[in-house]
């Protein structure tokens, strides 16, 4: 029984948008294909303990799904999966959040925003951040991480403002 229950709690849509994916790394229950995303989970942790805001909403890697129509270049047919790094919803903005780094090698950046086109039709803002470059010790990269997330908080409550300050 206690296995049947274990095996339960394990599932989840999180980190399974892609049957080839590899992810190695766990922040509590969620899981990373890199290791500088663990350390910018932790900041966003960090972040809602620091603020204790219940406007503050974050989703690690959560799995959307959409319709390819003509205006997708991408060659995904039909109903497509959609894993972004982050979605975070705070002050009433939704933003999509990127860690562009050595998984994004292989694909243009065309294809790479058009996966993300039904976030940008459905007015969600997309905030793309540089993977960190180089064999950075935990300080620094603990020490990125937190700018990061301070960045991605402003970049909120810049959007905040321009909408004339109003929560939806």
């Amino acid at each position: 029984m206690s296995q049947e229950i274990k095996k339960q709690t394990e599932i989840c849509n999180q980190g399974n948008s892609h049957s080839l994916a590899n992810y190695p790394y766990t922040v509590g229950n969620a899981k990373f294909k890199t290791l500088s995303e663990t350390y910018l989970q932790r900041a966003f942790l960090n972040l809602l303990t620091t603020l204790k805001d219940n406007h503050l909403v974050i989703a690690p890697l959560p799995l959307f799904m959409s319709h390819k129509k003509e205006i997708n270049a991408h060659k995904k047919q039909h109903i497509f999966n959609i894993e972004p790094d982050w979605y975070i919803i705070y002050l009433g903005v939704q933003l999509i959040v990127e860690v562009d780094g050595l998984s994004h090698l292989n694909k243009s950046p065309q294809e790479e925003q058009d996966r993300l086109l039904p976030f940008d039709l459905n007015g969600v803002h997309i905030l793309r951040i540089d993977s960190p470059e180089g064999d950075l010790t935990h300080d620094e990269l603990r020490e990125w991480a937190r700018t990061k997330v301070e960045n991605v908080i402003e970049y909120i409550r810049h959007k905040f403002v321009i909408s004339g300050g109003r929560i939806r």
